[in-house]
């Protein structure tokens, strides 16, 4: 006899055949995980990462719930009707049950009667943007158009699973936050304030991990004018900008001690692009491998193939390919096929411009770049990688803005040594002297620089006057790629196009000359 399953959200319980039944509160967790997407194919680890926020648990803890759920639902493991467990691997639900977020909540979750419950895929990264509170008359209307606004820029990323703003509205002000991302199924959360104080207005924002109610980023940002729709205008792109970036370093952080046996995807490719940011030459065959892994167990990931094409790109970049022009038909082809996965990812529109740029196909590059900076207009590697791309064919007061906007996005992005790349080169051979040792000062001072900026840096500070700070930009060279040499640098592509100025090769020539590079 088939019966009927309900699992009321609200109240943290399941009514089968419209009676209630007994549940631990881990097992409801499993429960409601696996009813967020029935018919998939769960792992053990996802279970265990999800239910268990990666606390440590004995090995019967996760068969010991599903033993449970079963007897709740008068299922069999011998004849499964409503769970499966593939040996070695993990668990599915087999069948669609009715959820619900109504039903008289409790006080703890009052005001959550309402909101529907999101589903976001098992392995993905989801966030809710919370409406912000405002803390003066007549302007309530403006906290919800932020938070609306975060939260579709959010989106036009295209990796982050977002809330609907409506569900996140329907929430009481004090709801506590385990509270809201469980009703919203997320991971993180984003949320502020906006308050008037001696005619200025201040945004704050956070950002929480809902797992552990911890603030990883927070920031307050004033403004003096007292314009809100300015503010909203100048702040709403940062905000973007800052939460993406500091998801992906969390996800990417938690990825690398993540035990990962092939069968999620989204582990690896987190790994996989913390190790493309750190641009480490010796890195990229085990790259190469972990992110094939990826797309054997998700094919439909665009993401993957975007990161495939990139490590494709850096193997031509650094020239450890032994056809230069097969490796980049390889990162235009991923790229392609990224894109073709997912037109609307500027991620791989990003790929195919930055494979073309390095194929010297400029104005072909050009448009890719600016079609992933219009899908995402907080995306500080696209405007960047536009500059650079604008920069090759001699448009340096666009190049500059480009950088410009890169570094305001993401002042602290993995790649930002590459945006002040631009900025010092240009402010070098402008006569802006402190400028440029400034802008070489953070490209040496970034983790994940590799040969090439470094390079960069050391001509530009022997150029300025710094010639101590240009040995010791070499002196890093030689350790973290002592075979690299100065006929690699100036085969770079921007050296060698008909646009750039013969004094300005000459120049850079000279300065290693005095520094024996």
């Amino acid at each position: 006899m088939a019966r009927i399953v309900r699992i009321e959200i609200a109240e943290r319980r399941v009514l089968v055949d419209g009676v209630p039944t007994r549940l631990r509160p881990k097992s409801f967790d499993l429960l409601a995980l696996l009813a967020s997407r029935p018919g998939h194919l769960f792992s053990a680890e996802i279970l265990l990462e999800r239910v268990w926020a990666g606390r440590c648990v004995s090995p019967g803890v996760l068969p010991g719930c599903i033993r449970e759920i079963r007897r709740a639902l008068h299922d069999s493991a011998l004849a499964p009707t409503w769970i499966q467990t593939v040996t070695g691997t993990g668990y599915r639900l087999l069948k669609v049950p009715k959820i619900s977020a109504k039903g008289g909540p409790p006080a703890r979750a009052r005001g959550l009667a309402d909101a529907p419950v999101a589903e976001c895929r098992p392995g993905e990264v989801s966030v809710g943007v919370l409406p912000f509170d405002i803390h003066f008359s007549g302007k309530a209307a403006v906290a919800n158009a932020l938070s609306r606004d975060i939260a579709v820029g959010l989106a036009r990323t295209r990796w982050l699973t977002v809330a609907a703003s409506a569900s996140a509205e329907a929430l009481s002000r004090d709801t506590a936050r385990k509270t809201a991302a469980q009703v919203l199924g997320v991971d993180y959360l984003v949320e502020g304030d906006l308050r008037e104080a001696d005619d200025a207005l201040a945004l704050q924002v956070a950002l929480i991990d809902a797992r552990t109610e911890r603030i990883l980023w927070a920031d307050r940002m004033p403004r003096r004018d007292g314009d809100v729709a300015a503010l909203m205008e100048d702040v709403c792109n940062v905000i973007v900008a800052a939460v993406e970036r500091e998801i992906e370093s969390h996800e990417q952080k938690r990825a690398m001690v993540a035990p990962v046996r092939g069968v999620e995807p989204w582990i690896s490719l987190h790994r996989a692009m913390g190790l493309l940011q750190r641009h480490n030459r010796e890195a990229l065959p085990s790259i190469d491998t972990t992110l094939r892994a990826a797309a054997r167990s998700d094919p439909t990931c665009s993401r993957i193939a975007a990161a495939r094409s990139w490590q494709a790109w850096q193997e031509s970049f650094f020239g450890l390919t032994q056809d230069r022009e097969d490796g980049l038909r390889r990162a235009r082809d991923l790229a392609l096929e990224s894109i073709s996965l997912d037109v609307l990812d500027p991620l791989g529109h990003w790929s195919l411009g930055r494979a073309r740029w390095l194929s010297g196909e400029l104005e072909a590059a050009a448009e890719n770049l600016q079609h992933a900076v219009t899908l995402n207009p907080s995306f500080a590697i696209g405007h960047y990688s536009l500059g650079y791309t604008l920069y090759l064919t001699g448009r340096e007061a666009d190049a500059m803005r480009c950088c410009d906007l890169a570094i305001r996005l993401s002042p602290l992005d993995p790649m930002a040594f590459a945006f002040h790349c631009i900025k010092a080169h240009l402010s070098c051979f402008d006569g802006k002297r402190d400028e440029a040792l400034h802008h070489a000062r953070r490209i040496a001072d970034h983790p994940n620089v590799h040969a090439f900026a470094l390079a960069v840096a050391a001509w530009v500070n022997e150029i300025c006057g710094n010639r101590r700070s240009a040995l010791e930009c070499l002196t890093r060279i030689r350790h973290i790629s002592p075979t690299y040499s100065r006929h690699e640098y100036m085969a770079a592509l921007f050296h060698q196009s008909p646009w750039y100025p013969a004094e300005r090769r000459r120049a850079i020539e000279r300065a290693f000359d005095r520094l024996g590079f």
